[in-house]
């Protein structure tokens, strides 16, 4: 076997986690010393009667499944005393005793301390580093192995590419080692296939994971279901509920992660029939009893205006959990009266559950959204005295509650109380400022963060350019911009969209143009903002312009593209463009949406088509919204219709 040369920063991890745990030998033998191998007692007294590899291996998984830790290195020190430290099965089993028990330090010590390892050994290293979050100790691992020889299997790449796709640093890595399994031909392993798609679903480049898709040999449930999970994380609710039927199509069994995911789909695309078919296939498949199944099914129902039907699906549920309260939590947001919410918890607190630091995060933006101070103290007071107050996403609900109930001296106060470099607590502060029209205190508190070292992001810098694009601080716009170039969250879409209405508003047209061209393909986001500004500024022929650009590029316009674009025509009482753009809208399906359906009526009525608005309201006015019908009594009263107008 190749010598393993470990680099300065592995060294320097080994050592520190000796000298922190300081599991030696004679240590783990005195640990054995506290059980004694003969006594009945023990429920696994059993497995040391055979003095060999594979019922030391068995005592320890024992360990792992009961998660006794304690029970685990007595365990341990009898493998010493037995003299089977140098076995490689058996330490292989103890490497994945201590990482599946998040003592990571502890399996790096019997690592180190291995005469000979195979591939397992390094896998087992690989995977249990990536399970206790210590990514880039994982990732180095994973290259030594490789360094010394070793063909990384399934699992390792498997679990190096989940790691990569859930850290934007680790994008690059997952691209070589993506590349690194085609060279030893292991992409077409179901397992690596799936990790593989996952992580380009979690890039965006949903056209790649099609492709892994497609070129899978083996399509397990497991596939199927990342696929399905890839459309959802994307956005493409529809493709997801597409596959999904597709694979029932092909008789393969839907388990509970194929609902979750086909679930969020229906979510994306806000059709509760589609949901509500969905709900009567989990019904069918017996998966009542399965509780982040129906916490999914709650959360579709409350997102999309089934209130009522979330509520139903909560009363039946046996098994709740705290996620389950959660989620019925966070559906009271449209609820005025803050009542709902006190009983709702009461009830939870009867249940014996203890909240954590979710469960008042969602309360404390619920009081928030219910300009409700008095209430939300109180769960303040709880918050404390559950010893949950210094959690990171306590202090941005809590900053986010008193901002939006305008007390921002209280805000501040909370924000100083925890000194933090959590990037999370600064943009709510700075958002909060925003939201009340402290343009100045917004401002200072983003050179705090920069003077400070705090490491801005995307939503930092487009608040901040906000914050300036109102106070008309052209200047300070122009600074700001310089400063998100050199962080490299220039050509972010959020803050390119922030970028775009700046420029916009200050009349600096090809200064917005140079903005939008500096994105590589630009999103609906980026394309809506341009067009959306341009409307907003009168400026109706760059709209239609923009518009066109769009789609020679390829893209479909989304509802509020279109219903700009009609707002730009109604306001400019252009027929002939308010036609071609109902023409667009039917061809691509949107005449059904209430947005877009409100602005076609209201553009033909100002244009002086009462006729073409009326046949737009009949259309359209199945769907029962007020939005709907307000607009065609405007519509009426505007032509002097009196009675038409008291009709409707």
């Amino acid at each position: 076997m190749k010598s393993f040369r470990l680099t300065s920063k592995l060294k320097t991890f080994f050592q520190f986690s000796k000298k922190a745990y300081k599991f030696n030998n004679i240590q783990l033998k005195n640990l054995h010393q506290l059980y004694s191998p003969i006594s009945t007692k023990s429920s696994c007294s059993g497995f040391f009667i055979g003095k060999d590899s594979v019922a030391l291996s068995k005592a320890l998984s024992f360990c792992e499944n009961s998660k006794s830790f304690i029970l685990g290195t007595q365990i341990h020190g009898y493998i010493i005393k037995l003299g089977f430290s140098s076995d490689v099965f058996v330490s292989n089993n103890l490497i994945k005793f201590y990482a599946k028990g998040a003592v990571l330090r502890c399996g790096l010590n019997v690592f180190d301390g291995m005469p000979e390892r195979n591939v397992v050994s390094w896998t087992l290293m690989v995977c249990g580093a990536i399970h206790c979050e210590e990514v880039e100790l994982g990732l180095e691992v994973f290259l030594e192995m490789i360094r010394n020889g070793f063909v990384p299997n399934e699992f390792g790449l498997g679990s190096v590419m989940k790691a990569c796709g859930n850290s934007v640093e680790g994008r690059v890595f997952g691209l070589c080692v993506h590349c690194f399994a085609l060279k030893i031909g292991m992409e077409r392993n179901p397992f690596v296939g799936c990790s593989v798609l996952s992580f380009y679903a979690k890039l965006g480049d949903i056209g790649a994971a099609e492709r892994v898709f497609e070129s899978l040999e083996e399509v397990d449930v497991g596939c199927w279901n990342a696929m399905i999970g890839g459309y959802a994380q994307c956005g493409y609710g529809f493709e997801a509920i597409v596959t999904a039927s597709l694979m029932r199509r092909k008789g393969i069994f839907m388990d509970k992660y194929t609902f979750i995911n086909v679930i969020q789909g229906c979510s994306l695309l806000g059709d509760l029939n589609f949901g509500r078919q969905i709900h009567g296939l989990i019904i069918r498949s017996e998966l009542e009893l399965s509780a982040p199944v129906m916490n999914a099914l709650m959360d579709m129902y409350f997102k999309n205006g089934g209130m009522k039907s979330g509520l139903v699906v909560f009363k039946k549920m046996h098994d709740r959990d705290v996620v389950t309260w959660n989620t019925v939590f966070g559906s009271f947001s449209q609820h005025e009266d803050p009542k709902d919410i006190a009983s709702l918890f009461h009830s939870f607190l009867l249940t014996s559950m203890r909240p954590n630091h979710i469960t008042f995060s969602i309360l404390f933006r619920e009081c928030g959204k219910l300009l409700n101070l008095d209430l939300g103290l109180q769960f303040c007071c709880l918050a404390l005295h559950f010893g949950l107050f210094d959690e990171a996403n306590i202090t941005s609900a809590l900053i986010n509650m008193f901002s939006r109930c305008g007390k921002m001296e209280m805000a501040h106060l909370v924000f100083k109380s925890k000194v933090s470099e959590n990037i999370i607590i600064w943009n709510e502060l700075i958002s909060g400022y925003k939201l009340n029209c402290c343009d100045a205190e917004a401002l200072k508190t983003f050179y705090d963060l920069l003077q400070l070292g705090v490491e801005a992001n995307e939503y930092t810098f487009s608040n901040v350019l906000e914050t300036c694009s109102r106070s008309e601080n052209q200047l300070m716009n122009r600074q700001i911009h310089g400063v998100a170039f050199k962080s490299g969250f220039a050509s972010h879409g959020y803050v390119c969209s922030s970028l775009i209405k700046g420029y916009i508003k200050f009349g600096l047209l090809d200064d917005s143009l140079k903005v939008f061209n500096m994105l590589d393909r630009p999103d609906m986001a980026a394309w809506g903002t341009m067009i959306s500004a341009f409307v907003h500024q009168g400026w109706d022929c760059e709209a239609i312009r923009s518009l066109n650009l769009l789609i020679e590029a390829g893209e479909k316009p989304d509802e509020f593209i279109l219903g700009s674009i009609l707002s730009s025509c109604a306001g400019t009482v252009a027929y002939c463009q308010t036609k071609s753009v109902h023409s667009l809208i039917i061809k691509l399906g949107f005449e059904g949406h209430v947005f877009v359906a409100s602005a076609v009526l209201d553009a033909y009525a100002k244009c002086g088509d009462i006729q073409s608005a009326k046949m737009a309201f009949n259309q359209s006015c199945k769907s029962s919204d007020v939005v709907i019908y307000n607009a065609m009594i405007i519509a009426y009263a505007h032509h002097g219709r009196v009675v038409e107008a008291l009709d409707t």
